[in-house]
């Protein structure tokens, strides 16, 4: 069986996957060099790898677009050959996963691209994690420079995204606050998801190990009082994803994209696209 951890960059997925392996959950590669170690975004590390994030970006350059420029994404424009390609790489990081039972993979980018890798996993359990939109979109802009505006439309498409293609899969929701207010709830939690599922291998570590992990000191880029209110379509994404509990099923349909996050992601994508054709004349020129 797979874990899968899903939820926007910026979200608390790193918070997620150090508790899934202080639960006894793998991640990790043979090869130790593509583990992706701590830094200062994140200090605690990703509990990522290398390979996949590469993968699942390749593949989303195959689909017209990349992690942050998401307009023109669409993974059916895949060729047979790139899809081919895809299903090799994936195949490998599997394979060698499944080796190190139980495991879990984790990367934002899966809120996007999980219909590719779905086809390669056993009984697929998806551990979901969000965070206030504003905390998102500051975050952002401080790691990536990007405006509160682009960072809020990426949070909407994400987190719409992420509510169709987990569809159908076993599922825990988490917000990244209440992470931090009581890890032990959230670790307690991601138990009864295995064993209802009858998912063995994990178990309650230590509480000072999990306490010790999860560190509030780090909850940045908090919104506050005086932050200004949500658009209406976003709110109504947040109230949503808040609304999910352990009594809730299925997730339910992702509302429509919103007018205004489709311009401001139109507006990123015209702008990349006017980039690389400058440079493109220019290196012709040279």
């Amino acid at each position: 069986m797979s874990i899968i951890v899903l939820g926007m960059h910026r979200s608390g997925t790193s918070a997620v996957g150090g508790l899934l392996h202080l639960l006894g959950a793998e991640y990790r590669a043979d090869d130790k060099t593509l583990e992706m170690g701590p830094d200062d975004t994140n200090p605690k590390s990703y509990f990522e790898r290398f390979d996949t994030a590469s993968l699942n970006d390749d593949l989303l350059e195959m689909a017209g677009g990349s992690w942050s420029d998401t307009a023109a994404l669409d993974l059916a424009r895949l060729s047979p050959s790139q899809e081919s390609s895809f299903k090799a790489r994936a195949s490998a990081i599997v394979t060698e996963l499944r080796e190190h039972p139980p495991y879990f993979i984790k990367d934002p980018r899966l809120c996007l691209t999980l219909p590719s890798w779905l086809p390669l996993l056993e009984k697929p359990l998806a551990v979901i994690v969000f965070r206030h939109p504003l905390e998102v979109a500051r975050s952002l802009q401080a790691r990536d420079e990007f405006s509160i505006s682009f960072g809020l439309a990426l949070w909407e498409f994400y987190s719409r995204s992420l509510l169709s293609v987990a569809r159908g899969i076993p599922f825990l929701v988490l917000c990244y606050e209440e992470i931090l207010e009581d890890p032990l709830v959230a670790a307690e939690r991601i138990l009864r998801l295995a064993a209802d599922n009858q998912y063995s291998g994990l178990s309650m570590p230590k509480r000072d190990d999990i306490t010790q992990f999860i560190d509030s000191s780090l909850y940045r880029n908090r919104r506050d009082e005086n932050s200004a209110p949500l658009a209406p379509e976003i709110g109504n994404l947040y109230r949503i994803f808040s609304g999910l509990s352990e009594k809730t099923v299925y997730l339910p349909e992702p509302p429509p994209l919103s007018l205004a996050t489709k311009s401001s992601l139109q507006t990123h994508h015209h702008s990349l696209t006017q980039d690389q054709g400058i440079d493109a004349t220019s290196e012709t020129l040279s």
